[in-house]
């Protein structure tokens, strides 16, 4: 079974079969065979024990790694939401800004339109009371220098006379 074992290199069977073998050469009264046999199974336990404690170390690490790197995954994952929230946030508050120069300059365009539009009317008005101004001192040249009565009665109230009518009611 030994043989067998060392063959396949079962190492579990080879301590079980050495430590078989150790405590049948023991019984046997050959201690110079036993004692190889404990020594050979002592260093299969050993070797089984490294090689387990080996595992052990290799999956600790590799459970550590995976940890590690999960923890960094989720770092990373606050760090671009955080990012995220900061991006939409300077959007947002470009937005407004755009949104805010927008109604500014749409008020300034119609204020500028109402502007003109007062400085046209204003331009007309004078114009028009220039005319109006020259209108009436053409009447009141005309009427003043006629030869002939004219006055005005407005509400049966005589409001203007020129001075050929008044002449001619003797006032």
């Amino acid at each position: 079974a030994l043989q067998m074992a060392e063959e396949i290199k079962a190492n579990l069977v080879i301590k079980d079969a050495c430590e078989v073998l150790s405590q049948t050469y023991e019984a046997m009264k050959d201690p110079q065979t036993a004692l190889g046999y404990y020594k050979k199974f002592k260093e299969t336990n050993d070797l089984i024990f490294n090689e387990d404690t080996g595992t052990r170390i290799a999956n600790l690490e590799t459970n550590f790694s995976l940890e590690r790197t999960k923890r960094e995954i989720a770092l990373l994952k606050k760090d671009r939401e955080k990012q995220q929230i900061l991006l939409y946030s300077l959007l947002l508050f470009a937005l407004l800004i755009v949104g805010l120069v927008f109604v500014i300059y749409a008020r300034y365009r119609l204020k500028t339109r109402a502007t003109l539009a007062l400085q046209k009317e204003i331009a007309e008005r004078v114009q028009a009371e220039g005319k109006l101004r020259e209108s009436e001192e053409k009447f009141r040249v005309l009427a003043e220098k006629s030869v002939i009565g004219i006055w005005i009665i407005q509400e049966k109230l005589i409001t203007y006379a020129n001075p050929r009518a008044l002449q001619i009611f003797g006032c």
